[in-house]
C-alpha cells in the first residue's frame, strides 16, 4: 500500500481554505507558503516560508527579492523565479483589468471589482461604467453624487463624450441593506429614462451591502427599466 505524503492533507485543506474565503484568513507566512505548493513539490513549506518572511521581512520584500538573491537562501531557480514573476505579473494583470479597453463583459468579474474599487475609493460616490455595442468597456469610475437634476446630465454627458451604447451603475446602500433606498428608485427610473433619450440602455444598477452585491435587473418588478425601448 503506497503511503501518501505526511504534508498532503495539510495541503489540500489550505486550497479549500483559499477556494472559500480567498486570502481573508491567511497571514503572510500562509501566502507564501501556499504560492510555495506550486514550485516545491511534496515538501513542506510551512518553515521555508516561515525562514524567508523572517530573512526579508515581509511578504511583499520577498516577491521582490532578485531571482539570485533567492536562490543564495536556498530556493531552487525554478521556485526562485516562481515568486519573483509574482509581482511583475499582478502589474500585468492590473493594466489589463483596468486599461484593455478589448475586454469583454463578465458579470462575476465585474462584481468583484465593484467590491474591491469600492472599498478604497467609493464614499459617496456613484460607479459608472460604459460599453459598446460589442460590450467592450469604455469608461469605469466614480461619479460625485447629485441631485438627479444635475446626474442625470452628467450620465448622458459622458456616454455621449464615450460613443457608449449601454451603461451599468452602482450605488452603496448607507444602511449597508442589500435593497435600494426609499428615494433611489425615482432616481433609478429617472436616470433610465434619461439614457433612454439618448439611445443608451442602462443593462443595470447594483447596489452594494455590506454582504453582497445586488442585481436589480434581476428583480422582476424593476426589469422593465433594464429593457431598452426600441428592443420592446
Amino acid at each position: 500500500m503506497t503511503k501518501k505524503p505526511i504534508h498532503s492533507g495539510h495541503r489540500a485543506r489550505t486550497k479549500d481554505k483559499f477556494i472559500a474565503s480567498e486570502f481573508e484568513y491567511f497571514n503572510e507566512h500562509q501566502i507564501l507558503e501556499m504560492l510555495l505548493f506550486y514550485c516545491i513539490p511534496r515538501v513542506d513549506t510551512n518553515p521555508i516560508a516561515h525562514e524567508l518572511i523572517n530573512h526579508y521581512g515581509s511578504l511583499a520584500n520577498v516577491l521582490d527579492a532578485s531571482v539570485d538573491s533567492l536562490r543564495k537562501f536556498g530556493l531552487s531557480e525554478r521556485a526562485a523565479v516562481f515568486l519573483n514573476m509574482i509581482p511583475i505579473m499582478s502589474q500585468s494583470y492590473l493594466y489589463d483589468k483596468n486599461y484593455n479597453l478589448n475586454k469583454m463583459f463578465n458579470e462575476t468579474a465585474f462584481k468583484k471589482r465593484l467590491v474591491t474599487f469600492s472599498l478604497k475609493n467609493m464614499k459617496n460616490d456613484i460607479i459608472l461604467a460604459l460599453f459598446d455595442s460589442a460590450g467592450t468597456e469604455l469608461f469605469f469610475g466614480p461619479v460625485k453624487w447629485y441631485e438627479p437634476e444635475r446626474l442625470i446630465p452628467k450620465f448622458t454627458d459622458l456616454s455621449m463624450k464615450y460613443n457608449a451604447v449601454s451603461a451599468i451603475i452602482c450605488t452603496r446602500n448607507r444602511f449597508g441593506l442589500p435593497v435600494p433606498e426609499r428615494d433611489e428608485l425615482e432616481i433609478i427610473t429617472a436616470v433610465a429614462e434619461g439614457l433612454d433619450s439618448i439611445n443608451v440602455q442602462l443593462k443595470n444598477w447594483y447596489i452594494l451591502s455590506d454582504t453582497d452585491v445586488i442585481s436589480l435587473a434581476e428583480r422582476p418588478e424593476l426589469s422593465y427599466l433594464f429593457i431598452h425601448k426600441k428592443n420592446e
